[in-house]
Order: C-alpha cells, then structure tokens, then sequence
C-alpha cells in the first residue's frame, strides 16, 4: 500500500488555489497535466483531464467535477480542489477540514502533496491519479501559447 497521505513541505500553496477553477467545456485540452480516473463510485471507470489552473471537485453547479452518489443524486460536500505547482512541478491538493476527504485511506492534510497512483476519497467516490507532469517532465509556457 502507498504511503500516508503527506502534508505539503514548508511552503504555503494558497496563492495556487485563489484562480477560478476549470470549467468543462467540449474543446479537447491541450497538453494535459493529468487525470484523475474514477476507481470507486457511482462513475467508476470516468476520468477528468486535469489542466492548468485549478480542478474543484464537489457538488456544486460551478465545480470542474460534480459528484453523485450511488444513486444518482447530487451529494452535498465540501469541494476540494487538485492544482499542478509549475514552480515545484507537483500536484497539490487542497482539502478544508470539514470536507473528510482521504488520501491513500488517510485523512488529507490542508494542502497535501500528491503522486501518481495515489487514491483520493471524496464522499463515496475515490479518484486515482494518473500524473503526466511532474519534475521529471512537464510543459512550459511556449506548449500553453501563453
């Protein structure tokens, strides 16, 4: 089994989840960073592409990715968010207290640093993250066209 969910180093990432999260839309994403694969839950076997900026997970209208339990319902949580540091290239994942999401079975920290392969738990649903980026590789800005 992997290793407990690990708190971000000495380093506030707060500043990485104050952009607008991601919205769905119907264009293909150029140069992904990653997918987060439905392993448990109500969708098993859906990804979600994660992209620059911020990925909201939750059951609001306005959140990138919206959960439903195993009936079909909207599941009131407390969203939680996926970013990609391009300074340190690492995934970071953002979790308020109340929202008792998980990593690898573990309660999450506020901002808990992510690997591939790891498993993240958000109410009756747990995602595997399937990292593309990371400091052995990732794009930069001339791939974004920024």
């Amino acid at each position: 089994m992997r290793s407990a969910s690990r708190a971000a180093p000495n380093r506030d990432y707060s500043n990485l989840f104050r952009q607008n999260p991601n919205t769905e839309g119907n264009e293909r994403t150029r140069c992904p960073l990653g997918w987060l694969v439905v392993v448990e839950g109500r969708s098993i076997g859906e990804w979600f592409v994660l992209e620059r900026g911020v990925t909201r997970v939750g059951s609001s209208e306005g959140d990138t990715i919206r959960l439903k339990s195993d009936t079909g319902n909207v599941v009131p949580i407390r969203p939680v968010s996926v970013a990609f540091d391009e300074e340190s290239h690492i995934f970071v994942l953002e979790s308020p207290t109340e929202s008792g999401a998980r990593v690898n079975g573990e309660k999450a920290s506020a901002h808990s640093v992510l690997r591939d392969g790891d498993v993240i738990t958000i109410g009756e649903t747990s995602f595997r993250l399937a990292a593309f980026c990371s400091p052995n590789f990732h794009w930069d800005e001339r791939h974004f066209g920024t």
